[in-house]
């Protein structure tokens, strides 16, 4: 899955690779670091779906061995900056479902 994210107030967007989510959030790997606790604009794009500007928040991102910065995001999706709050909500769901029917059992 890939990201996009833009500061709010700012210009300009950091590209990178989500590396763990739900629909509460998201852990991804930048080449540059976002601001803690600033408001985001996150854009995911997953198997043909594109859910642009959900609200969210870093709340770490630290440096990483092989110079990565890996971030770990909140969706903030009840801030009153958010547009259809409702239909974020479900389209961060069904993502999620997507990606819980992608994973294959273990063997055991």
């Amino acid at each position: 899955m890939k990201v996009s994210i833009s500061v709010r107030y700012r210009f300009g967007t950091h590209q990178g690779d989500v590396v763990d989510f739900n629909r509460f959030g998201v852990t991804v790997v930048l080449r540059r670091p976002v601001p803690v606790n600033k408001p985001l604009f996150v854009t995911l794009k997953y198997a043909g779906t594109r859910l642009e500007s959900i609200v969210g928040a870093a709340h770490h991102c630290r440096y990483t061995p092989d110079g990565t910065f890996r971030c770990g995001i909140r969706f903030r999706t009840n801030s009153p900056i958010q547009l259809d709050r409702d239909e974020v909500d479900t389209q961060l769901g069904a993502i999620e479902g997507k990606l819980a029917g992608s994973v294959a059992p273990v063997a055991t």
